[in-house]
């Protein structure tokens, strides 16, 4: 915020440059005024010298203020300076248009800003407890410490709290917020969640560490880090605490809390207490934060923490994760967020088994950050975000789902007759899906009681009901580990492998690049076919073709890919070539190791090959020269028969001139020795 005012008070005596608008707008983009960074991102562009990045920041910015026909013209122009990032744009363009789509047509819930609770600071994160509810906000409140309203210099607001506030049999807010200075630490505390099994809150708090040279996490409501300090950073922790009758104290640490490694935070607990999900950007994760959890063991202390699963985790950042009674996990994601900024999902299951996580689209998602959703019941509930039009920075909105309606296909009305009347509605009322082996309950569903007048009385007409379709779906998850083979025939993993999944079935493309563990993950509703195409510069590309037959009984399929490196002018026996006696034809054996050339030649359409073969020192020197020319030749020709252009395959016979050890000549060898020499062999030449 300081910065802000510093550049807005040069720029009355001076005329800004490149640097200084780029430099305002990524302030207003930090501070998340969305409207003045797109001003500053749009006066970047007038200058000579701008560079593609500037482009893509300014497509982003229009995107997130909503006005999407003029950030698909910009993202046009950035493909236009960038033309590698075409896959990237492709998937940006299609967002806008779906994001219209759902805008254009909406899903059924109404969703109100919640104004007797937001502020003009940040207001965020309710749950329920007790008589009321907490949540979080930098808000300045009355407190009996003058250090509780110490001022955060990014904002240039107080550190977050958390807040109580009381709610009357109405279902209104019935007072004002209260701090809860016993869970005050100074610094940034929240959000939470409730434990009413055992009556524990648990919520994030952040803390300094002294650590040199690594950026600092600036606001913990978004986990974005931001250069600050060489010496510190800023991590999260989680606490719990006891609340009895409106006391709360016995304040303690969370058993993982590791903060000179990573954070932990975003905490939420299951309904029945025994899960407790949080966010780490701990190392085995698979992007920048992951959802974790860990189960209640017998003695009360809480399991060693587990990954939630690639389904649910992302190579992005997934963040405050809720879980529902029903075992509904709801979540934001960075990663194929359509609307933009963060966008809530909901997946069903528990700990690391989900079906794949749903969009909740619009009107719950909008163009900026929504987050930390709850459910007061089947169809209302609350959750936060920075839309635009808000209240304040974060403000928390209400939502209820809209009652559905379907009309019967025929209507009859009767008078003075006592027979029995039937109306049969064939048509699907509803189709609910939901995970294999979730337990089903299947829902009530009333039908509308019509009264129709008539001259004589009034008759109730009630239409029939026919149950809902239950059709179980379940992921099916892709899992592999790239590693590279090493001279010693040891292996290592190997990071920043480009991977192209192609699926056959709803004719998608994904790409996705190995991580530093060289692992890699695919989900989909369901697969048949899949092309798996691995590429990494100065490596043999790897392709893998995969089908439903290849799932296992927990509908994984898990395998890893070897890499090699291409080194030219290498030769490369090829084992288990065989020929007879003098002869150079291509045995049905050999055929089968001369398909696998094949099949790299196709697989890397850039290689040219020289097929070489040898033979021992046995028979005239002439003779093993034309032999090994026929067999190379051979071996070239069939590999050229496959489809490979004959420029990319060379044949050379080197007879017995290249022999791998002593048996020249005049010297007494073994049958074993003499076959060493005997052998064919390919290289890359180019």
């Amino acid at each position: 915020m300081q910065a802000i005012t510093v550049y807005n008070e040069y720029f009355k005596t001076n005329t800004p440059g490149i640097d200084e608008a780029r430099n305002i707008a990524q302030c207003y983009v930090i501070t998340g005024n969305s409207i003045e960074a797109e001003k500053w991102l749009s006066k970047v562009l007038t200058f000579v010298g701008y560079l593609p990045k500037d482009v893509l920041s300014y497509a982003n910015m229009l995107k997130s203020n909503s006005k999407f026909d003029e950030a698909i013209k910009q993202y046009q122009n950035y493909l236009k300076i960038q033309p590698s990032a075409k896959d990237k744009v492709t998937e940006l363009v299609k967002s806008c248009k779906k994001a219209k789509e759902w805008i254009a047509i909406p899903e059924d819930y109404d969703v109100t800003n919640v104004k007797e609770l937001n502020s003009a600071s940040s207001d965020f994160g309710l749950f329920p407890i007790g008589n009321g509810f907490i949540y979080t906000s930098d808000r300045l409140l009355k407190r009996s410490s003058s250090s509780g309203n110490k001022i955060y210099g990014w904002t240039g607001k107080p550190y977050l709290k958390l807040n109580f506030v009381k709610k009357d049999k109405k279902g209104d807010f019935s007072s004002s917020p209260l701090s809860i200075e016993s869970l005050d630490n100074g610094y940034h505390n929240g959000p939470g969640c409730f434990d009413a099994n055992t009556n524990t809150i648990y919520f994030s708090r952040t803390k300094m560490v002294k650590i040199t040279k690594k950026p600092i996490n600036n606001d913990p409501t978004s986990w974005y880090e931001y250069s600050f300090n060489n010496d510190y950073l800023n991590r999260i922790e989680i606490y719990s605490a006891k609340y009895n009758n409106g006391v709360i104290d016995r304040v303690e640490p969370f058993k993982y809390n590791n903060v000179e490694m990573y954070s932990v935070g975003h905490p939420a607990i299951s309904a029945d207490g025994k899960t407790f999900y949080f966010v780490s950007d701990m190392d085995s994760g698979y992007g920048g934060t992951d959802i974790y959890y860990c189960t209640l063991k017998n003695n009360g202390e809480w399991s060693l923490p587990k990954n939630a699963g690639p389904v649910i985790n992302s190579q992005g950042k997934e963040l405050f994760p809720t879980i529902d009674k029903n075992n509904t996990l709801y979540f934001s994601s960075t990663e194929n967020s359509v609307m933009g900024g963060l966008d809530l999902f909901y997946a069903k299951g528990s700990k690391d088994s989900w079906s794949v996580p749903q969009n909740l689209k619009y009107p719950i998602n909008s163009t900026k950050d929504d987050f930390l959703i709850f459910y007061t019941d089947d169809s209302t509930g609350y959750f936060s975000s920075n839309r635009l039009g808000g209240v304040g920075d974060d403000d928390i909105y209400h939502f209820v789902k809209k009652n559905s309606t379907k009309k019967l296909k025929d209507t009859v009305i009767i008078s003075k007759d006592t027979s029995a009347i039937t109306l049969t509605d064939t048509s699907t009322v509803a189709q609910i899906i939901t995970p294999v082996d979730t337990p089903i309950k299947t829902p009530t569903i009333t039908p509308k009681v019509t009264p129709v007048k008539t001259p004589e009385k009034t008759q109730i007409i009630t239409p029939p009901i026919k149950k809902p379709t239950i059709t179980p779906i379940k992921p099916v998850i892709v899992s592999y580990i790239v590693k590279e083979k090493l001279k010693d025939n040891t292996y290592s993993l190997l990071e920043g492998v480009e991977i192209e999944i192609k699926n056959l079935t709803n004719n998608t493309t994904k790409k996705v690049t190995t991580d530093k563990k060289g692992r890699f993950y695919y989900t989909a509703d369901s697969i048949s076919s899949l092309i798996i195409t691995a590429t990494r510069d100065g490596y043999y590309t790897q392709k893998k073709a995969l089908s439903s037959k290849s799932k296992t009984k927990n509908d994984t399929i898990s395998d890893e890919m070897i890499f090699e490196k291409i080194v030219l002018n290498k030769p490369v026996v090829i084992e288990n070539i065989y020929y007879d006696y003098g002869k150079w034809d291509i045995k049905p054996a050999s055929a089968v190791e001369l398909n696998k050339i094949v099949k790299m030649m196709n697989d890397n359409p850039n290689i040219k090959i020289e097929m070489s073969s040898h033979t021992d020192s046995r028979s005239s020197s002439e003779f093993n020269d034309t032999l090994s020319q026929k067999r190379a030749n051979a071996a070239a020709e069939y590999i050229i028969s496959k489809g490979i252009e004959s420029s990319r395959v060379k044949a050379f016979g080197y007879g017995e001139t290249k022999l791998r050890n002593r048996c020249k000549d005049g010297v007494i060898c073994t049958e074993a020795e003499h076959a060493l020499n005997r052998r064919t062999e390919f290289m890359v030449i180019n």
